[in-house]
């Protein structure tokens, strides 16, 4: 079955899938019990929570796309796409200059002006070239780590009432919060930083894109 499953899927939905499984049990064991009935075949349960692992894994996807993403263009300062459009998105990723010229070629060649019309038409142009598919689903894997530390906080404040954690003393706790805040801080900047890569492999895939189209088209009247 692996071989017929692509980055996006093992990378940004399954992964995803499985670590919230075992974050849920270790946290709330009794469910264990509850959803692993010892008369089961070993098979059958390993087919049940691949099953789960990737239905789960879509259910975060969903969360981080709807939920979770609109929150980080509003931290991050807009949609990175519309901004890379308008302004670039600085010296490290895509300086101003740069961000004009190919705005300049977008519009055109396509004869839209507002951000989003462009950055659709940029990735139409863009699409199955360079490392743009790579980059997509490295972005949805790391928002789906997010989703997932959010997820995780969520839980672990349950537990410390419902589950596992009710249990711990007083450090423990401090220490297994602490962690998933630094956790959280840093998934959150590599996000950003996955964002920011996806959004400029599109708009220079598409630069490259309607360059060749013109060398194209000079040649043919050549």
């Amino acid at each position: 079955m692996a071989e017929k499953l692509d980055a996006y899927d093992i990378l940004a939905i399954l992964v995803p899938g499985v670590l919230v499984i075992y974050v849920v049990l270790v946290l709330f064991p009794s469910l264990a019990a509850a959803v692993r009935p010892p008369e089961l075949p070993e098979s059958f349960v390993f087919v049940v929570d691949l099953a789960a692992a990737i239905f789960l894994g879509h259910v975060i996807q969903t969360i981080g796309s709807l939920v979770v993403e609109p929150v980080l263009n509003r931290l991050w300062g807009g949609r990175p796409s519309e901004t890379a459009v308008a302004e670039g998105l600085g010296e490290r990723y895509l300086p101003k200059e740069t961000a004009e010229a190919i705005r300049a070629k977008l519009e055109t060649t396509s004869g839209l002006a507002g951000r989003r019309s462009l950055f659709m038409f940029a990735m139409r142009e863009a699409r199955g070239r360079g490392r743009v598919d790579l980059f997509n689903a490295l972005y949805a894997y790391h928002r789906a780590l997010l989703t997932l530390v959010l997820l995780v906080i969520a839980s672990f404040v349950l537990s410390r009432w419902l589950g596992a954690a009710a249990n711990w003393d007083t450090l423990s706790l401090l220490v297994a919060f602490a962690v998933v805040i630094v956790l959280l801080l840093l998934v959150e900047r590599r996000t950003k930083q996955r964002a920011f890569y996806f959004v400029r492999e599109v708009l220079l895939e598409a630069e490259k894109a309607l360059d060749e189209r013109t060398v194209r088209l000079g040649g043919s009247r050549g």
